[in-house]
């Protein structure tokens, strides 16, 4: 058994990667782990949000039994599983009952000093997985600023489980389509992250809503018919193709047929987020792009991207990223 140190994903997979003598590769945001050895075959790949929440998704099988224990549990990290495909254990090491995590189940797991947790993944399975997580010491103020909303927004499961560790739920198909488009993403670029973006909400979207409801025996809805899905695809995807124009709510939603409130409705379904805050989030993600692997400079980034301001440009993308344009770019030269 080894020990695995939690904080984000991308040093979790690095770390894990040592562990495994797999090919790592990766930076802040994003990692890749792959793996084609006698101790398995697949891929790992670690994703960091913008709002604290890390990400780790398995699909890979391994060739041997692996067990390994999570540190840093005095973060008290709280944990959303989901398995589309095999299977693996868990327990606390303050315990002996093993918990199968099986096909399509929700599980919440809540993470103390006095409860690390143990992960016993069986050998020659072929697993599937998204691995949710956030540090509960987050979630405090920090330099006298509240926490980011999304997780703010999660105090409430911290609440609802009761001084319970964890919630082991039924199963929950509505969950696998997001963790499907999650695993099998490969698009690079803007289109790519924003896909891994909006699938990651959605994942934990549908968890805590089947939380919830389980907890209060009530019943689970659609907000959107395949046709609108459909729709509201269409537009994500011309929108980030063409990010030079100019688009408004009421323009998208005569182009779609349909009314502005399910337009918003779709939007924040899909992909998490207002139409105006996914065109602005999709500006953001495809001019950091051009600034790292184009060579733009910071004006002409701008312009490509269809905004007329570059200190609005400016703000907007260290709110989002933590860093100014300028600064990024001077840290690729250096």
């Amino acid at each position: 058994m080894f020990t695995l140190p939690i904080g984000s994903a991308t040093s979790l997979l690095e770390q894990f990667g040592r562990q495994l003598r797999g090919e790592y590769k990766g930076g802040f945001e994003e990692g890749l782990l792959v793996l084609d050895n006698d101790i398995g075959k697949g891929r790992l790949r670690a994703v960091n949000l913008p709002d604290d929440l890390s990400t780790l998704i398995y699909d890979v099988t391994f060739y041997r039994d692996l067990t390994f224990r999570l540190s840093g549990e005095e973060s008290r990290p709280l944990f959303f599983l989901f398995c589309l495909e095999g299977y693996f254990y868990h327990h606390y090491e303050s315990q002996k009952e093993l918990r199968r995590v099986s096909k399509l189940q929700n599980v919440i797991l809540s993470g103390s000093s006095e409860n690390r947790s143990i992960i016993r993944i069986p050998a020659d399975t072929k697993l599937k997985i998204s691995v949710i997580w956030l540090l509960r010491t987050r979630l405090e103020p920090r330099n006298g600023s509240p926490a980011p909303r999304t997780t703010q927004k999660l105090v409430h499961i911290l609440e609802g489980m009761n001084g319970k560790a964890s919630y082991f739920g039924s199963l929950r198909p509505a969950t696998a389509r997001y963790v499907s488009v999650l695993i099998d993403n490969t698009k690079p670029g803007v289109v790519g992250r924003l896909l891994t973006e909006a699938a990651i909400l959605n994942i934990l979207a549908s968890q805590l809503d089947h939380y919830r409801k389980t907890i209060r025996n009530e019943p689970s809805d659609a907000p959107l018919g395949e046709s609108e899905i459909g729709k509201i695809l269409e537009l994500g995807n011309e929108i980030v193709g063409h990010l030079d124009r100019d688009y408004t709510v009421g323009g998208l939603s005569v182009k779609s047929g349909l009314n502005p409130k399910k337009l918003q409705a779709g939007f924040r379904y899909l992909y998490g987020s207002s139409v105006s805050n996914f065109i602005r989030d999709a500006r953001l993600e495809r001019a950091r792009e051009l600034l790292e692997t184009r060579g733009m400079n910071v004006s002409e980034a701008v312009y490509a991207v269809g905004l007329s301001s570059r200190s609005y440009f400016t703000k907007a993308f260290k709110e989002r990223y933590g860093i100014r344009p300028s600064d990024l770019l001077a840290r690729l030269k250096s």
